[in-house]
């Protein structure tokens, strides 16, 4: 005979999850799984944001390095910067010219250099030789440049950067940078010559003096007529 009793035990230890039971677990791993997924998006991202700052800081500094050196070797009348300050023109030696008799740089044989924003999109870093009509990037995602002299003939010209770029996940990261170039030629030479030089030449008025003995010298060969 079959044991009623004992089949409808083992029907009920073998029944399955209630809906309240799969809705319960379902919900649990979707919290789950959101929580993951929210973790690898924020370090993506955060990986995202490290790696742009690094280009752009990048791109500053050899931006600003390279036109330090180049603005450095200029001299300060030589050095113009606009009223915006937003560009700057310069003068810098040109190494294949014959030095002037007294060593000093020519600088009617100078190349002129300006630095500027332009280029694709219009936020590179142009550096252009007027000179020779040659130009070169020296540096993207350039949203700001401004230049400024302690003078109109500038010691020391003061640059800043300002760089924008955009992670993959649309997130714009600014950095920037300001810089600063003294400029080396300041002083011209000191021309040769001494202009007091005419005044050493008979400062005596009165050596005529010296040659000239007694007046009364020839009474002493007289003698006494008496």
């Amino acid at each position: 005979m079959i044991d009623i009793d004992r089949s409808v035990k083992s029907m009920k230890n073998n029944r399955g999850f209630t809906l309240v039971e799969m809705m319960t677990v379902m919900g649990i791993a979707s919290i789950v799984i959101f929580i993951s997924y929210a973790a690898v998006q924020i370090g993506r991202q955060q990986s995202e944001v490290t790696e742009t700052k690094t280009i752009i800081q990048e791109n500053a500094r050899e931006g600003l390095y390279r036109m330090i050196q180049e603005v450095r070797t200029s001299k300060p009348d030589q050095i113009t910067i606009a009223a915006d300050g937003d560009s700057i023109s310069f003068k810098i030696p040109n190494s294949s010219a014959d030095l002037a008799d007294d060593y000093t740089v020519d600088w009617t044989s100078a190349y002129t250099i300006d630095y500027d924003i332009g280029g694709t999109n219009s936020n590179q870093l142009i550096r252009t030789n007027s000179s020779t009509g040659a130009t070169s990037v020296l540096a993207s995602n350039v949203s700001d440049l401004t230049f400024s002299g302690n003078s109109s003939e500038p010691t020391l010209v003061t640059f800043t950067m300002t760089m924008s770029k955009d992670t993959p996940s649309g997130r714009t990261i600014p950095f920037s940078m300001t810089g600063q170039a003294e400029i080396r030629n300041q002083v011209d030479p000191e021309t040769s010559g001494d202009d007091d030089a005419g005044d050493d030449d008979g400062d005596d008025d009165d050596g005529d003096d010296d040659d000239g003995g007694d007046d009364d010298g020839g009474d002493d060969d007289g003698g006494d007529d008496d």
